[in-house]
């Protein structure tokens, strides 16, 4: 089965025109994306603030959370990845949020994909090669026939 982990940043371009929005549209063609169980909520707060912005209206964002509630994206508990991804932030100096994407793709064996490029820049030079892929590197392009 070809899977991928995918955060927060990637689910906004599912229903918010950005930069990338083609290539993380492309990443709903996987059998399996997966992500901690936190990702809704990150998601929903990315659409929030730019409705806080006036990026978006309220109305707009309260359909594209809705939209994003449907994502086919498999939430995996956080409990077991809590401990992985504390010992990586330690690690590499970021967020536990952002960590336990990390620790889950290295817990299924598959590559996660990001829209974050400070988070790219900090983590790829400390993890194997492929594990962490930004989204618009047209080099490390995910697709579903490629193997994680």
């Amino acid at each position: 089965m070809n899977a991928v982990v995918a955060d927060a940043s990637v689910a906004v371009k599912w229903v918010a025109e950005e930069e990338h929005s083609a290539q993380a549209a492309d990443i709903l063609r996987y059998e399996a994306i997966h992500a901690p169980a936190h990702w809704l909520a990150e998601a929903v707060n990315a659409l929030w603030a730019k409705a806080a912005r006036g990026d978006l209206p309220p109305e707009a964002a309260a359909i594209r959370a809705a939209a994003l509630r449907q994502a086919p994206v498999r939430p995996a508990p956080l409990a077991d990845l809590v401990d992985p991804a504390l010992a990586l932030s330690l690690a590499l100096g970021v967020t536990v949020y952002d960590s336990l994407y990390i620790a889950l793709a290295q817990a299924l064996g598959v590559a996660f994909v990001t829209a974050d490029v400070r988070l790219i820049r900090k983590v790829s030079p400390h993890l194997p090669g492929g594990l962490v892929r930004w989204i618009g590197d047209p080099e490390a392009r995910v697709s579903p026939a490629e193997p994680a």
